[in-house]
């Protein structure tokens, strides 16, 4: 049975400690971030939250069946307190064929959240 010499073991335990104390820190600073976040979230942000999104997101699957919706908040350079949400698809249709889904997309979407539909955008990349 080999023994491991004490220095061994005290070198093992500086390192977890060391190891520790990098995570704890990291885990200090995600919690800065996300209350800075939260504190400068603009309330227009909230096109994204709660049962009307979950419904935007399965009318965009439900229209465009072959894509998984990617979701990402954006900001135009030139209106940077009105952050929009963009919802990305791909389609293999033909280009008049996807026109029109995109506006029978915007009709279902804006009889669910009237007062947040124009913060809702839809982006279809043709395949």
């Amino acid at each position: 049975m080999a023994t491991t010499h004490p220095i061994e073991n005290a070198a093992e335990v500086v390192r977890q400690n060391t190891r520790i104390a990098a995570l704890e820190l990291q885990v200090d600073q995600l919690k800065s971030e996300v209350s800075r976040l939260s504190r400068s979230r603009s309330a227009d942000c909230d096109a994204i939250s709660g049962p009307d999104f979950a419904e935007v997101l399965r009318i965009t699957q439900d229209m465009f069946p072959e894509s998984t919706p990617e979701v990402e908040l954006a900001v135009d350079p030139e209106n940077p307190d009105e952050p929009f949400v963009v919802v990305t698809v791909r389609c293999s249709e033909e280009i008049d064929k996807i026109v029109e889904k995109k506006l029978a997309w915007h009709d279902r979407i804006s009889g669910l959240a009237a007062d947040n539909s124009c913060l809702i955008r839809l982006s279809v990349i043709p395949d």
